[in-house]
């Protein structure tokens, strides 16, 4: 099962500003930080996306179709499956294994302006270049080049 990260921390402290009836003082600071803080962005560990090429992703819709109906997608593993398209239609799974969860929005949105600038994309939407910024934070630059130079 995916555990989400910090976000179950967020909501049981916004709570427990308020669990004395609603007489507790929330300060302008505190709700901005709540509002801004990554803490509420729902993020699950273990999920991962991959971007495929057009010939991989043949390959793999195949499997997923060859295994129709059976326990497990992938033998020997609890990983789940599915495809989606760049760059349009991207929160919308065109196949997937039978026990596959769809997660939270906000991680696939990420994912999803992650991928398009991997893709060569050049033209974000304000909202989309900030998730795209949020997520290149993420990897340090010794990182990055510690991935590509594998």
């Amino acid at each position: 099962r995916h555990h989400c990260v910090a976000a179950d921390a967020a909501e049981m402290e916004a709570r427990a500003l308020v669990a004395d009836g609603g007489d507790a003082v929330v300060t302008w600071a505190k709700v901005d930080e709540l509002v801004r803080g990554a803490r509420l962005r729902r993020r699950e560990l273990g999920r991962f996306f991959v971007l495929l090429s057009l010939a991989e992703a043949e390959t793999l819709r195949r499997v997923l179709h060859l295994r129709q109906g059976q326990a497990r997608t992938v033998a020997d593993s609890n990983a789940e499956l599915a495809l989606r398209v760049l760059p349009h239609h991207f929160e919308d799974t065109h196949d997937t294994s039978a026990r596959f969860e769809a997660g939270h929005d906000y991680q696939r949105q990420l994912a999803q302006q992650l991928l398009r600038f991997v893709d060569g994309e050049q033209y974000f939407a304000p909202d989309h270049l900030s998730l795209l910024v949020k997520g290149l934070q993420c990897g340090t630059p010794p990182l990055r080049q510690g991935y590509f130079d594998a």
